[in-house]
């Protein structure tokens, strides 16, 4: 019976598809319904196409395995279940040493390949160097142990010695760019610490600086308003001192008396049309007064408890009792 992609390639040319697109799909088709008959547990399969999977062999210094596959053979079922799929040691050899390409002799491809590895057994195997040259064939039935002995034996072969050495030469130029990778990402990662400290570093030392310009800025703003009050209470004083009327010898006089919280007492006479400021301009600018931080306060007398605040208002208005003594005391 003819293989049977013969009537979807007759049928392609009443088509757009091309024949490598006929091809590419009856492989993928076979592969999934391969796949989903046999099970999950098997090799990895390469799924591109023969050529595809030298290029790949190649490149991870490989040699390629073709399995042909025969749906209608009666050893292929056995084949399949008891060594191609469920054997882990069979997969393991495989994965470890080959690049597995799986194909139907009723697909394209599969029966082309067929045709050049003249095949006439099946299930069949052949092992091939990634340049198509054919190494090894294993046509028939064979148990697991008895296909990893064959392959094992292979192994003595010259090209296979030539393939490991190109693979622990390849191991050994990943392990090398792995650990140059990894010192370059640690030198990275150090220079990048570094950096960020050397950042943190600055940052730290500019807010430390604005710290301090911002604290010698208050600081000198503070000794700018004390002088600037020092200078003001000073002026206001001398104003005082020179605003101060004289003692009267003459007309209506109180004779006042004034307590200091320092327990000195002061003495003067006064006009009974001066102001009550006039008394408070007196102790504040009198040598004696130890109120050299300028604290408010007010002006009391004892017998009876009044309060003269300072104000425009004359003494005598005010009703300041003459020959009395008034108590300085804090706000």
């Amino acid at each position: 019976m003819p293989p049977s992609f013969l009537a979807s390639s007759f049928n392609f040319l009443f088509s757009d598809r091309t024949l490598a697109d006929i091809s590419k799909e009856s492989n993928k088709k076979f592969l999934n319904e391969f796949l989903l008959q046999y099970g999950e547990n098997h090799p990895e399969i390469f799924s591109g196409s023969f050529r595809e999977a030298c290029r790949e062999a190649r490149q991870r210094s490989k040699i390629v395995m073709v399995y042909i596959n025969s749906k209608h053979h009666q050893d292929t079922d056995r084949f399949c279940n008891q060594v191609l799929f469920n054997q882990d040691l069979v997969a393991e050899y495989i994965n470890e040493h080959y690049v597995l390409w799986v194909a139907d002799v009723g697909t394209i491809e599969g029966y082309r390949m067929s045709q050049e590895l003249l095949v006439t057994e099946y299930p069949h195997i052949s092992v091939l160097h990634p340049d198509g040259t054919i190494v090894a064939q294993f046509s028939g039935f064979r148990t697991d142990l008895q296909l990893i002995q064959e392959l094992t034996n292979l192994e003595n072969l010259p090209m296979y010695q030539e393939f490991q050495q190109v693979q622990n030469a390849n191991a050994a130029a990943q392990n090398q760019l792995a650990i140059d990778r990894m010192l370059r990402e640690e030198q990275e990662q150090a220079y990048q610490q570094s950096l960020a400290a050397d950042r943190e570093r600055s940052l730290a030392r500019e807010l430390e600086l604005k710290k301090e310009e911002q604290m010698r800025k208050e600081e000198e703003e503070r000794l700018a308003n004390e002088q600037r009050k020092e200078l003001e209470t000073k002026n206001i004083l001398e104003q005082k001192r020179a605003n101060l009327p004289e003692e009267p010898t003459s007309g209506e006089i109180l004779s006042l008396a004034f307590r200091l919280p320092n327990g000195k007492r002061l003495q003067r006479k006064f006009a009974a049309d001066n102001s009550v400021q006039v008394l408070y301009d007196y102790i504040d600018t009198h040598p004696d007064n130890p109120n050299e931080d300028h604290h408010p306060y007010s002006l009391f007398s004892s017998f009876p408890k009044r309060n003269f605040p300072a104000s425009e208002i004359s003494l005598k208005e005010a009703n300041v009792p003459n020959h009395t003594v008034l108590d300085l005391i804090y706000d």
